[in-house]
């Protein structure tokens, strides 16, 4: 996927996102923030390889903001392993514990978890 594409799919997606979450039926909510999360750090990611050259993965950056992106909205820690399992690669451990840790603590810190 390049940029544009990942530009896309967050301008239809997302709206599309806002309107089911905010229906009154039993849909979930862990699903789409992981869509959301994983979308934005992709394009984050996209955005430093223009910048910096090849040397950079836009997939781990989409993995480590599809956890941090889901632990701020749901203040589950467990992101992080529910990410490791899925994946079944360790090799962005450190970054994807300091995205969920700190996305706990700032969405903490605006309001009480439910």
């Amino acid at each position: 996927l390049s940029w544009v594409d990942v530009i896309l799919l967050l301008v239809i997606k997302f709206p599309l996102i806002v309107v089911s979450i905010g229906l009154p039926v039993p849909a979930g909510v862990f699903i789409p923030c992981f869509l959301l999360g994983s979308a934005f750090g992709r394009l984050y990611g996209e955005l430093l390889k223009t910048l910096l050259g090849t040397v950079i993965v836009p997939g781990g950056y989409a993995v480590v903001g599809a956890a941090s992106f889901t632990t701020g909205v749901t203040r589950a820690l467990a992101t992080s392993v529910i990410i490791f399992e899925v994946t079944g690669q360790l090799h962005h451990m450190v970054p994807t514990l300091i995205a969920v840790s700190l996305a706990a603590v700032v969405a903490n810190s605006f309001n009480r978890s439910l």
